[in-house]
């Protein structure tokens, strides 16, 4: 796993650009190069490792329900804070997993948690409903406690990549209730750099 040099930062930018100029609605273009095909910064063997081992430990599809997004997928960022900027050292690995049963879990232990009058940080809580409005649960929103196990779980399996040499960086997860709610929420990101583009 590595950043891409600055020629082939620039190159992949530049083509990333042009894509967004042809044909194709912003959810086709999230299709193409985001949610299928290989990533930027990392192997096709160490990508496909990486999504076999998640799968295993997660008991889900390793390629139906495991993908790699954000910046480790491109080559860069198509985030308004952090638009083009290449993949680095300081960058998150951001696996995105895809399963209904999960999300459930997270959802109904995030329930019991407040249900038995467990304390939650209001930002981290606010934080939690609306991306919740947006179809996706990120665990290190929820309060630590043994009723949300399922948030260790997956900061162990975080910890576990990084450890085993799978990932040098760290390791961030989402996990989101349908492909629909995760492609959508990129084709957002990839119509305001189409935007952009067009009123440039």
């Amino acid at each position: 796993m590595s950043e891409l040099s600055p020629e082939d930062l620039a190159k992949a930018v530049e083509a990333f650009k042009l894509r967004l100029l042809q044909e194709g609605t912003p959810l086709q273009l999230v299709r193409e190069l985001i949610t299928f095909g290989s990533a930027a910064v990392i192997p096709d063997t160490a990508y496909s490792s990486i999504r076999d081992y998640v799968g295993q430990v997660l008991k889900i599809s390793p390629t139906r329900d495991v993908y790699i997004v954000g910046s480790a997928k491109l080559g860069f960022s198509i985030k308004p804070t952090a638009r083009y900027r290449g993949f680095n050292d300081d960058s998150d690995f951001d696996l995105a997993i895809v399963s209904a049963s999960l999300y459930q879990r997270l959802w109904e232990q995030a329930r019991t948690y407040v249900r038995q009058g467990g304390i939650w940080d209001r930002d981290d809580r606010n934080h939690f409903k609306n991306d919740h409005l947006n179809g996706v649960i990120k665990p290190y929103l929820l309060p630590d406690s043994p009723l949300t196990s399922l948030k260790a779980t997956l900061f162990d399996l975080s910890s576990t990549l990084q450890a085993s040499g799978r990932s040098y960086c760290r390791v961030t997860m989402a996990v989101w209730h349908t492909m629909d709610a995760l492609e959508t929420y990129q084709s957002v990101a990839v119509q305001q750099c189409r935007e952009e583009l067009t009123i440039a």
